[in-house]
């Protein structure tokens, strides 16, 4: 038994001993004691390099950390993580599963066919919160700038979304000129064509720019083909967005609302279009803002 506690002791000093690779440190320092004093300095160093090795080690996890949370934003921010773009609004988006329906598109549609009443007020409603106001801490993120509102709460701005409604309602307008637009002749027809154009040309490039995939099937509609039907369309919540420009919205043309608008010149007297110079403003069924 006291062969294998010897063995067992030898064993000890042989780990906690100087390593010859340093040299016999009797030898260096003759004046200190030897195997007690060599175990409590041995065990001092294992604890002071574990110290450290694990004060390292926190160190690490806690930027490992705070990289992977810049790297990957949570869901709720409102920066987009692929251009670093920021968008506001983020807290109103949410997507649902839509179908189109292509074929009874006429149904109890309020947006479709000849102009009428009920028609003109489908499209007042939804192009209603289309001015907005915008904080200056959200203009500063997006690094634009707008019409500022004198009371200081921020700046005029409109999401993209309904602009293109606009220009989908005033292309239906153009297909129904001659109940909208009599009037229109010579340099204000020329005025009204190049919006439409412009119109045109805002949608081609968003269409373009989003590229939806949603894939479209086809029948035949006697001798020739038509498309059917469309794969479910990934939709933002429409309602909950527009609640959102709701609760900001601004009436865009109460011009004494905004700061640092210029005097008037005389083309740009109240009873005349700027735009067209020669028709009274805001004739009915003509309002700018939609």
């Amino acid at each position: 038994m006291s062969d294998k506690v010897d063995a067992e002791d030898g064993a000890r000093e042989t780990f906690l001993a100087p390593s010859s690779h340093y040299g016999n440190w009797e030898d260096e320092f003759p004046n200190e004691q030897s195997g007690p004093f060599y175990k409590r300095i041995s065990y001092s160093s294992i604890a002071t390099h574990c110290a450290i090795a694990l004060v390292y080690l926190l160190a690490i996890t806690v930027i490992s950390s705070r990289i992977k949370r810049s790297s990957n934003p949570p869901p709720c921010a409102t920066t987009d993580s692929t251009t670093g773009i920021y968008y506001p609004a983020e807290e109103a988006v949410e997507y649902q599963l839509v179908d189109f329906p292509l074929r009874d598109f006429y149904q109890n549609n309020p947006f479709v066919g000849n102009p009428r009443p009920e028609h003109d007020e489908a499209w007042r409603k939804l192009l209603t919160n289309m001015n907005v106001r915008f904080t200056p801490q959200e203009m500063r993120k997006m690094n634009l700038t707008s019409l500022r509102l004198k009371d200081g709460s921020g700046y005029v701005g409109s999401f993209t979304a309904y602009h293109e409604i606009h220009c989908v309602h005033w292309v239906r307008k153009w297909m129904h000129r001659e109940h909208y637009w009599p009037y229109l002749e010579g340099p204000a027809l020329q005025e009204r064509k190049v919006h439409i154009e412009h119109c045109l040309e805002n949608l081609r490039l968003n269409a373009m720019c989003r590229g939806t995939r949603v894939v479209s099937t086809f029948e035949w509609m006697g001798a020739f083909p038509r498309p059917t039907v469309e794969q479910q369309h990934k939709c933002i919540n429409w309602k909950k967005f527009d609640a959102w420009n709701a609760e900001r919205r601004v009436d865009l043309f109460d011009l004494d609302a905004l700061e640092g608008r210029p005097p008037l010149s005389p083309e740009e007297e109240p009873d005349v279009d700027v735009r067209l110079g020669t028709k009274p403003a805001f004739v009915a069924g003509d309002d700018i803002a939609h």
